[in-house]
């Protein structure tokens, strides 16, 4: 199956919004747990990170399998994950890949 825009484009926002559930998790939530004691936070925030990183790693696997991504990239993604900031680097990387094989991340992008 040949990579298309869309596909690419979600990959990233997926690496975007796993990132920033994650900080959001670390930063604000546990803090506010434990010099607040306002344990909400992580209640609500640590399974909507984890629903958003099992759906990232299902699409992983999923682009792995269709061959659209190498195992290699995948492994690098995934462990770009497990980072706080990881997540920024990885949309970074598929964007200069994207840009590198002329593939347009958002709708209405025109190829050069």
């Amino acid at each position: 199956m040949p990579s298309t825009p869309r596909r690419h484009f979600r990959l990233s926002s997926l690496c975007l919004l796993e990132a920033s559930t994650l900080l959001l998790l670390l930063l604000v939530a546990v803090p506010l747990k434990h010099l607040a004691g306002f344990g909400l936070g992580v209640a609500v925030m640590g399974p909507a990170h984890g629903l958003v990183f099992l759906g990232f790693c299902w699409t992983l696997v999923n682009r792995v399998a269709a061959q659209e991504l190498t195992g290699h990239v995948a492994w690098k993604l995934l462990a770009a994950a497990c980072l706080p900031l990881g997540g920024f680097y990885s949309c970074r990387m598929l964007r200069n890949a994207a840009v590198a094989t002329e593939i347009p991340l958002a709708l209405g992008e025109a190829q050069s």
